[in-house]
């Protein structure tokens, strides 16, 4: 009896045994129904060769599809690798391109704070983002005390800007060309998201970082890869961007990011979640990663070249086949003549 009920519930199981009973079901009733048809109209053996010919030259543009477009059977999308992790100093890095990067304190001593940055200059966006000050609504209807905190709370989170918040918002204002970074790029917060997300989750399950611990991110820097466009891109950026990135292989690129343990802030009842401030005393983290491209359309490839192969193949012999048949129709003619 029990038997039974394990049995009944495994195939009331939707996500496995009705998806499985659904794709076979459908493989039957669709491809058996030609191949009945196909069957009875040309016999068995030429209609299984001709269902199987239509099968694969359908499967073929199917895989020629899937590999354009990225789409349906795909392999492994790219990802981030970490391939090491440094407190402190990059110059013990394992990678020789990190060892370039400067440490957080030379950047600050050739470029000033981020917020420095922003007040000296004139965009009306960053000066807006990095105002410490709080708009008059957010302050009505509260204590004083409620105001100050949330005024402190501004000030803190505005602290803990990094230049790759001010790329994000005016890259014009930190000069790259002069080679601050050591041959590295100053990525934006806005296209560190998978970067910075792999780098916590690593550290977290490596026990760098404790499940909890506060932080802050810090910069991010890139390197390497192909050639990006510029931020207003013309036709003949686009065309020849195409024509420069057009080799066998991708070159390899690698991101830095940093990460700096934090003390977390107390919340008075009733009041937003505190910002966390930068531990002076820990080092900062930096999670040296390389891109792995992954393979997302070498399964749809495969896929469309072994069914152009068969397809090809069960071409050939249909040929075969219809010489054959030719030339035994034209014997029967000759000898009953």
């Amino acid at each position: 009896m029990l038997a039974a009920l394990d049995l009944i519930g495994g195939i009331a199981f939707d996500p496995t045994i009705r998806g499985w009973l659904v794709v076979l079901t459908g493989v039957a009733i669709l491809m058996g129904s030609v191949w009945l048809i196909l069957s009875t109209n040309s016999g068995v053996r030429m209609g299984t060769l001709l269902a199987l010919t239509g099968f694969f030259g359908w499967m073929a543009i199917m895989g020629f599809t899937w590999w354009v477009y990225g789409i349906g059977w795909k392999g492994e999308s790219p990802t981030w690798e970490v391939i090491d992790v440094v407190e402190g100093d990059l110059g013990t890095s394992s990678l020789d391109a990190a060892r370039d990067l400067p440490n957080r304190t030379a950047i600050v001593e050739q470029l000033g704070e981020p917020v420095v940055i922003v007040a000296a200059s004139d965009n009306e966006e960053a000066l807006t983002e990095f105002d410490v000050a709080l708009p008059p609504d957010q302050l009505e209807g509260l204590t004083d005390d409620e105001a100050a905190y949330r005024q402190a709370q501004r000030e803190q989170r505005i602290n803990n800007k990094t230049y790759s918040d001010v790329e994000a918002l005016a890259p014009e204002l930190i000069d790259e060309d002069a080679d601050l970074f050591g041959g590295w790029s100053l990525q934006s917060t806005a296209d560190a998201g998978e970067a910075q997300t792999t780098a916590t989750a690593y550290l977290t399950e490596e026990g760098f970082l404790e499940a909890g611990d506060p932080f802050v991110f810090a910069e991010t820097y890139d390197r390497g890869g192909k050639a990006q466009l510029p931020d207003d891109p013309s036709r003949w950026d686009r065309i020849s961007l195409s024509v420069t990135n057009f080799t066998p292989q991708h070159p390899t690129r690698w991101s830095v990011v940093q990460i700096r343990p934090a003390i977390a802030g107390e919340t008075p009842p009733g009041q937003p979640p505190a910002a966390d401030t930068p531990d002076a005393n820990a080092e900062i983290l930096s999670v040296v990663m390389v891109r792995n491209l992954g393979d997302r359309r070498l399964p749809p490839f495969l896929v469309m070249l072994g069914s152009t192969f068969v397809f090809l193949a069960l071409c050939y012999v249909l040929h075969v086949r219809d010489l054959e048949a030719n030339a035994r129709a034209a014997a029967f003619e000759a000898d009953n003549r």
